[in-house]
């Protein structure tokens, strides 16, 4: 939480949302929440096959099935798909 997290994902998702004039909440990263969790034993907090099973077991009668059957994403930047796409010719001009 206080490496990959606060310097690369909270400041490219901060960087991007204010570039699009987006309000980004991040509501699970509250301290006393995190606190709480963090406190908890490896054994409370994992289920082997259930992805995020406190918040499953929390949430899990307000939330849609099609949103707990989901898989695990990732969210990464496209840079390699944006770079060779709309944003390859003004940035290959910089380069020459």
């Amino acid at each position: 939480m206080r490496t990959y997290m606060a310097s690369t994902l909270l400041r490219d998702t901060d960087t991007v949302s204010m570039a699009r004039s987006l309000e980004v909440r991040v509501p699970l990263l509250d301290t006393p929440l995190v606190e709480f969790v963090g406190s908890l034993p490896d054994t409370a907090r994992r289920r082997p096959g259930t992805q995020k099973a406190l918040l499953v077991e929390a949430l899990g009668n307000l939330l849609p099935q099609e949103i707990l059957s989901q898989r695990k994403r990732s969210f990464t930047m496209p840079w390699d798909e944006w770079l060779r796409g709309p944003l390859r010719a003004p940035h290959r001009s910089k380069l020459q």
